[in-house]
């Protein structure tokens, strides 16, 4: 399914990228907190450092897709469910 079926068409004006990195690392970061995990419970369970997964969750860093997806398989959540209503 191509990404405009589920997000539909962004518009990068409305929505710049360092704005959508702050907004789906705060989403992480208070699904985590509601799970009861530590930052580095989560980063373990993604085979990823603590320090990128805070990056991550204040919006410093572009996330990959495929670190994207592991963060919300351990977070027993879905890709198109973090990002919807941000793009």
């Amino acid at each position: 399914m191509p990404c405009s079926a589920w997000l539909g068409k962004v518009d990068m004006k409305a929505h710049p990228p360092r704005r959508i990195h702050k907004q789906v690392g705060a989403r992480i970061r208070k699904l985590r907190e509601s799970k009861g995990l530590t930052r580095m419970e989560l980063a373990q369970a993604c085979h990823l450092g603590p320090g990128y997964l805070g990056k991550i969750e204040r919006g410093d860093h572009n996330i990959k897709l495929t670190n994207l997806a592991k963060i919300v398989k351990n977070l027993d959540t879905t890709i198109q469910r973090m990002l919807k209503g941000i793009m």
